[in-house]
This record gives structure tokens, C-alpha cells and sequence, in this order.
């Protein structure tokens, strides 16, 4: 029921490649997934001004190799025409290492802006 294709949005994820101190994004990949609000405690609503502070994806157990920590990813806005190595315009990051469990995979996202 979570992942129902009915529910699904467009987001774009910029997998990180680290070279010693460099650290840079491969080009955008375009995914069709669930994400709603949370917070960091549990899998609450949340309300107000941290309302979308971080997001939960939710999605089936195949797409573990399209998220890993640190990548940034395009949820609010569309990536820009031609590709930025920094992804500086990424709205959300992947804040924790992705939870795969037997049929899903849960992946939290952070707010880049602070906002």
C-alpha cells in the first residue's frame, strides 16, 4: 500500500563521488517515488514551521542502489539543463544511510536550506 504507483512523484537523484577531499555529484537520475513529511523521532506528522524540514521515501527493496548517504536530491525544483558537478541547487540530502528491510526501503531526507 505505501508504494502504490498511483501515489508516486517525480524527484531527481545526484549519487556523491568522493575523490580524497573533492567531493562532486554524478549527473541526475529521474525516479518516480513517495515521500511525505516527518520528523527525526519516529514516522509523526509534523506541523509548522519544520514541516518540511525532512521527508521520508518510501519505496520498494530494488532501488537501494540509487540512494546512499550524502547524495543530494531535487524534490521542489527541477535540476537545471545543463548538469552542476556541486548539485548546489538540490533542495534536500540524504540524511541517514537508507534502511532496507525485506520488501522496503526507507530513505530519510534533510532540508539543505535550513529553512
Amino acid at each position: 500500500m505505501i508504494t502504490l504507483n498511483r501515489n508516486k512523484r517525480k524527484i531527481y537523484v545526484c549519487n556523491k563521488v568522493q575523490n580524497g577531499d573533492l567531493k562532486t555529484f554524478n549527473e541526475p537520475i529521474e525516479l518516480y517515488e513517495n515521500y511525505a513529511v516527518t520528523n527525526t523521532e519516529a514516522d509523526l506528522e509534523s506541523f509548522g514551521m519544520d514541516a518540511y524540514m525532512y521527508l521520508r521515501i518510501m519505496t520498494n527493496a530494488s532501488h537501494k542502489s540509487y540512494y546512499h548517504l550524502g547524495d543530494r536530491v531535487y524534490v521542489n525544483i527541477a535540476p537545471p539543463e545543463i548538469h552542476d558537478n556541486l548539485c548546489k541547487n538540490a533542495d534536500y540530502e540524504v540524511y541517514k544511510d537508507p534502511v532496507l528491510s525485506l520488501n522496503s526501503l526507507t530513505v530519510l531526507l534533510k532540508r539543505r536550506s535550513g529553512k
